[in-house]
């Protein structure tokens, strides 16, 4: 009876610890298929901006759409830009959907069911060609993919060799210099004290004021200063410091 019972437990754990490995490697699997979807996505772009001259489209009274994003929006119309840094794994399409921010935090580019999700900004009148202040959102997966690779900023000498963001409007071409990587707790984002509390500045002196809390939060110093009425971009993953804490590399508008 009891070496019946033991038999029964056995395969039962067995069971179990097969369908656990079986779960774990299809997560895996997907994951490694989600991230070839991207790598077309981007090879797509990247050809169609080798062959065509590349032009700023922008500010000509009726805006032209880059050649190398039309495509790609006249698939999925929620594209509003693309955001990529030199020489990391960030080369991702940036997803915008205002009654539904969320929307793709766990929807690939196809609008199916994804456990990495796609890249997408937050907040209402939002145009990455606009002048404001353009928070991103990605998740950090432990397979290296997605925003995973913004958590090396904590050490300077990657600052140093990566310091500038690249981020597209569908019109036209933007980039950011990277001046501060900080983590961010949850009340930075809930408590009126917290940086990011108030985190639509408008005017210059509300944009320099914000430009200053952020560099104060900073790792490390990067010499950085704000100049003029510029834009800011955050992206933002999760670290893992702490329950609900979040990594965030910032950059502002550069002409470098």
């Amino acid at each position: 009876m009891f070496e019946k019972l033991e038999r029964g437990l056995f395969m039962c754990f067995l069971f179990a610890i097969v369908g656990v490995t079986g779960i774990f490697w299809k997560r895996i699997w997907d994951l490694r298929e989600e991230q070839i979807q991207f790598l077309r996505l981007a090879e797509e772009v990247k050809t169609v901006r080798d062959e065509t001259e590349v032009m700023e489209y922008a500010f000509r009274g009726e805006k032209d759409m880059l050649p190398e994003y039309k495509g790609l929006w006249e698939k999925n119309g929620d594209l509003a830009g693309w955001v990529s840094i030199d020489g990391t794994g960030i080369d991702y399409p940036v997803m915008w959907t205002p009654d539904d921010p969320e929307y793709y935090l766990h929807r690939n580019f196809e609008r199916e069911k994804s456990y990495g999700g796609t890249p997408f900004a937050a907040g209402s009148g939002f145009d990455l060609g606009g002048e404001g202040c353009v928070f991103l959102y990605g998740h950090n997966m432990r397979n290296g993919s997605m925003f995973a690779d913004l958590l090396k900023y904590r050490e300077k000498s990657y600052w140093e060799n990566h310091p500038v963001i690249c981020l597209d409007s569908l019109w036209e071409h933007r980039r950011f210099q990277v001046f501060s990587v900080l983590y961010a707790k949850e009340e930075d984002w809930t408590e009126p004290e917290g940086v990011f509390y108030q985190r639509k500045p408008e005017t210059k002196a509300e944009k320099a004021d914000f430009f200053k809390r952020l560099k104060e939060a900073g790792f490390y110093g990067t010499g950085i200063e704000f100049e003029k009425d510029s834009v800011m971009v955050l992206l933002v993953t999760c670290s893992y410091q702490e329950r609900d804490g979040r990594f965030v590399v910032a950059g502002i508008e550069s002409d470098k």
